[in-house]
């Protein structure tokens, strides 16, 4: 009976496993098929790079050759004004004296004044030491150029309180019935990790010892590399340096259960009870009606970006097409 009984645990466990890594992968496959090519083009507009077709002529090797760097970017003086508009500076939070309003007057143990006061200070303490101001001007700006801009509040054993960290929007995968965070049943997040902290966790007892070999199946930042064919992870590519692991954190607040999954392997490395509520929030502007992402800025500006390309792109094809005997009036074509 007790065999019996283990078998039927096990398979129970690995159903579950199966159905998690499967929620995963459908989950990837329609951020990579849906919103992957919007965000990852978004931040290229912040950053002035363009591609194809948006607002170029097609197949000139001058236009190659040079990236579609803008000539005329209004993308990031826009948001770049909106995100020190909104951003703030380092936030305080000051207890404020009730006794006034009182006709008692309370012992010092008795008087919460002076909690708050400790509550605050302490409060003030975190805020420095984290950069808070940092974290809110990075928090806005990932919400005006992504659909929603994600922060992780958690407990940092080495440091023993709480951190908070701005996660990016194909980092963390949130359930789509759900209208609100709060009401999210299940969530996740896709980190990276070196083989050797792998390691580290295993040995000290963190993982559990893993049933099949992990071995390094990725680089730091391979979705960014895949859209924008980033320099770093180029040249750790050609040197061969895949000594990356990806693994999954599910957040399963249904049965209030996290796991540390390798998804590849379909293994669980680590399953506990949920150590505290939810870690996640998010910060969008123009919020969408019935989900939990909203619209981007960078979206809502980028057709005015577009004309600007088509304009200046035309532009220059005028101005190759002419003779040289032509070209007199310099006000004529005065970006070229």
């Amino acid at each position: 009976m007790n065999a019996l009984s283990d078998l039927e645990q096990i398979s129970s466990e690995e159903k579950e496993i199966i159905k998690i890594s499967t929620l995963i992968t459908q989950t990837e496959e329609n951020f990579q098929k849906n919103r992957a090519e919007e965000l990852i083009r978004n931040l290229a507009y912040y950053r002035g790079e363009f591609w194809m077709g948006d607002g170029y002529s097609v197949g000139t090797a001058q236009d190659t050759a040079r990236h579609y760097n803008a000539i005329q970017n209004e993308v990031f003086p826009i948001i770049d004004t909106i995100a020190s508009s909104l951003a703030m500076d380092l936030p305080q939070v000051e207890a404020l004296d009730q006794r006034q309003e009182s006709y008692k007057v309370p012992s010092r143990a008795q008087d919460p004044t002076y909690s708050g006061k400790r509550i605050a200070a302490a409060l003030n303490f975190f805020a420095e030491e984290d950069s808070l101001d940092e974290s809110l001007r990075e928090l806005i700006l990932h919400a005006l150029i992504f659909d929603m801009s994600v922060i992780k509040v958690m407990w940092s054993s080495d440091l023993g309180r709480p951190i908070w960290r701005t996660k990016l929007p194909w980092e963390v995968h949130f359930d789509p019935n759900a209208k609100r965070v709060e009401d999210a049943m299940w969530c996740f997040e896709r980190f990276v990790i070196h083989v050797e902290d792998l390691k580290s966790r295993i040995k000290s007892g963190v993982y559990s010892q893993p049933k099949k070999t992990i071995k390094g199946d990725t680089y730091p930042r391979s979705l960014v590399y895949q859209q924008m064919k980033d320099e770093a992870e180029i040249k750790l590519r050609e040197a061969g340096l895949k000594e990356y692991v990806s693994l999954v954190e599910f957040w399963d607040f249904k049965h209030n259960k996290l796991y540390h999954i390798h998804p590849d392997t379909k293994q669980v490395l680590m399953e506990s009870e949920i150590p505290y509520g939810r870690p996640y929030e998010v910060l969008v502007f123009h919020p969408g009606i019935g989900r939990i992402r909203g619209i981007s800025d960078v979206s809502l500006v980028a057709p005015i970006q577009r004309d600007i390309n088509e304009l200046v792109s035309a532009r220059r094809e005028v101005a190759a097409r002419l003779p040289r005997r032509m070209m007199i009036d310099a006000k004529l074509f005065r970006s070229d």
